[in-house]
Order: structure tokens, then C-alpha cells, then sequence
């Protein structure tokens, strides 16, 4: 390794990652003021009765699916990136699958009769089902352990790892939202995710690459941290 790493002319990291979430939730409607008359499907585009202040609550089931992947090359004689036998590659995939119960709610204030502001909060406590692959690799194949004291001496490096924790993940949100009819709405918001309790593919890096079993245990103590735009339109039966 040190080889090619340590003498290496060019060097490239690509890292990616995806998000997958899915939602069943029980919700509950009141009203602090206002008896929220005309809140079914009519004629009229807006309500013009309901109370300017709305909460409710929700609980319910959620799957939150996180993936992250990194790739470290390095190429000890070529200018052009390509599989060759002067590259070396350290390849670092990690899965969390969180599912559990969660409980939130929203409250909504109408400034007019068709516009209004929100905001919303979750939490949950999860389980979270882990995984990790590693290897390292080039066009020839796996590297392998050559450490002459070591227990895995040959063995190639392309390991897999399995963990289950317990995961705390939270949500918040604040946005617009703007009724086009009784039924349609369109909204707009900043949304933030926190997770604890996450296995993400920096934490894997090992300081001895020989040490076979240890490298695959997998590392949990990172916070996912995902922010950013919403916007969308919602349908009231």
C-alpha cells in the first residue's frame, strides 16, 4: 500500500451518498380559536372562517434509509485515471436502515384567509440495522495482508461488517403555505434531519489495514445532519 499511496503522482476521492424515507402517521386536528368551519371541499378558493391558529398531532411509523460510499485512488505513474496495474483503489460502503416510532406536530397560523406559516417537529427513538463492505483493489485484484506477524497474513482486503444500534432522529421544519382552492395548497419550507447513532464511511477509515477483524467492526457514533429547500403541493380530501 504504502507503495503506491506514499509515491502516488495524482490522487482522487469520489464519495456518495442517498436518502430514502417513507412515513405511515396518525394524525389529530384542533384549533386554539375559531370553530374551522369550511375546512371540506367546496366552491370557494379559500376558508374564510377558520381560526387563525391550528396545532395538531401526529404518531407513527418511520424507515429511514442512508447510504454512503467512498472511493480513494491513487495512480503512481500515469496522468490519465484509468484501471491499470499503477493504480491502487480503497474502496468504503456503509448502510443505515432506521425504523421505529415517532411522535411530532404542526402548527399552522393564518395571516389570511388563504395564506398561511408553519412549522412542525418529530422525534423518534430508532433501531438501526448497519453494514459496511471495504476492500482494496486494483485491475489485478484484492490487496493482501503481508504483515509477516499478522494472523490474516494473505488474506485478501475485502471485508464486510454487520451491527444493530439504536438511532434518535429528529426533524424540524418551517415554511409557507399558500391554499389555491378548499382542496389544493401549495407550500414551500426549510426542513432540518438530525440522526444519531449513524455509521458514516469517514469513521470506518482503519489505522492498521492488516487488522482484519477489528477493520470490520463497524463505528456508530456519527450524526447525519441533512438540511435544505422543500416545496410541493398537498391535497385535502
Amino acid at each position: 500500500l504504502a507503495t503506491v499511496f506514499d509515491n502516488a503522482a495524482q490522487f482522487r476521492v469520489q464519495r456518495e451518498f442517498s436518502v430514502n424515507n417513507f412515513e405511515f402517521n396518525f394524525l389529530t386536528f384542533s384549533s386554539s380559536f375559531g370553530n374551522g368551519c369550511g375546512s371540506q371541499c367546496g366552491s370557494g378558493a379559500c376558508n374564510t372562517c377558520g381560526p387563525n391558529l391550528r396545532y395538531s398531532f401526529l404518531a407513527g411509523l418511520r424507515f429511514l434509509n442512508f447510504n454512503e460510499s467512498m472511493l480513494f485512488s491513487a495512480d503512481r505513474d500515469d496522468t490519465v485515471w484509468g484501471n491499470s496495474a499503477d493504480e491502487l483503489h480503497y474502496f468504503s460502503e456503509v448502510q443505515n436502515r432506521m425504523a421505529g416510532f415517532q411522535v411530532g406536530g404542526r402548527t399552522d397560523y393564518f395571516f389570511l384567509p388563504c395564506l398561511s406559516a408553519f412549522a412542525t417537529a418529530k422525534g423518534g427513538v430508532y433501531g438501526n440495522d448497519m453494514s459496511m463492505h471495504q476492500s482494496i483493489y486494483n485491475q489485478i485484484g484484492f490487496a493482501h495482508v503481508t504483515n509477516p506477524v499478522s494472523s490474516n497474513l494473505g488474506r485478501p482486503y475485502d471485508i464486510y461488517g454487520s451491527k444493530t444500534g439504536v438511532s434518535f432522529l429528529t426533524e424540524f421544519s418551517v415554511g409557507a403555505n399558500w391554499k389555491i382552492t378548499n382542496c389544493w395548497s401549495a407550500y414551500a419550507g426549510y426542513q432540518v434531519i438530525a440522526a444519531t447513532g449513524v455509521a458514516e464511511v469517514n469513521d470506518q477509515i482503519p489505522t492498521q489495514f492488516y487488522q482484519l477483524q477489528e477493520n470490520s467492526q463497524i463505528k456508530s457514533d456519527g450524526v447525519l445532519i441533512l438540511h435544505g429547500a422543500f416545496a410541493g403541493l398537498s391535497y385535502n380530501f
